[in-house]
């Protein structure tokens, strides 16, 4: 009898932890877009601010540095997680769509500034950290995609190929070639 009460706990504690592990696996995965966003915010700040002073530079290429990290970051940890359920993946998608609009609204930014990184030589690295910025988000989208329902994988990839046509119009306007990461 005794044995049979331990395993309907054990049971009902495991029913009891499945829904924290799934909302700990969407949260890590929404968690991961809010990073990315926050980054993407810091530099945007930044780009808006800066007026072509050398010493702008450094601050620039740091956060742009830490864009790049936060994505293949958020690619390692959303790796690590389990597959979501198609109601998370909205909140998911939700994620997305804003990440969408903070990149679209930074690579704007920037190819307004391009002038100001043309006069102190840096639109060359502005290309690279764009082409680099979209090679660790393929690897998001890739991971991302992983983790969500067979049925809104297709969402996923869409979402991915939307960031990506974003980061293509800054690497365009910085001298690349779209499509290439």
């Amino acid at each position: 009898m005794q044995m049979k009460s331990a395993v309907i706990l054990a049971l009902i504690g495991n029913a009891l932890a499945l829904p924290q592990l799934i909302a700990r696996d969407v949260d890590t995965i929404t968690g991961a877009l809010g990073k990315i966003q926050t980054a993407l915010t810091t530099l945007d700040t930044t780009v808006k601010a800066f007026n072509g002073d050398q010493a702008q530079v450094a601050p620039l290429t740091a956060q742009a540095s830490a864009v790049q990290q936060s994505i293949t970051d958020g690619a390692t940890a959303v790796m690590a997680t389990d597959p979501i359920g198609a109601i998370d993946a909205l909140s998911v998608q939700s994620s997305a769509n804003d990440l969408i609009t903070t990149i679209k609204t930074t690579v704007t930014d920037l190819t307004g500034k391009k002038p100001q990184f043309d006069q102190v030589g840096q639109s060359a690295t502005v290309l690279m950290q764009l082409q680099n910025q979209k090679q660790a988000a393929g690897g998001l989208q890739t991971a991302i995609t992983a983790q969500v329902p067979a049925a809104v994988q297709g969402q996923a990839q869409s979402i991915g190929q939307q960031i990506s046509a974003a980061l293509d119009t800054g690497i365009v306007a910085f001298g690349g070639q779209a499509g290439a990461a």
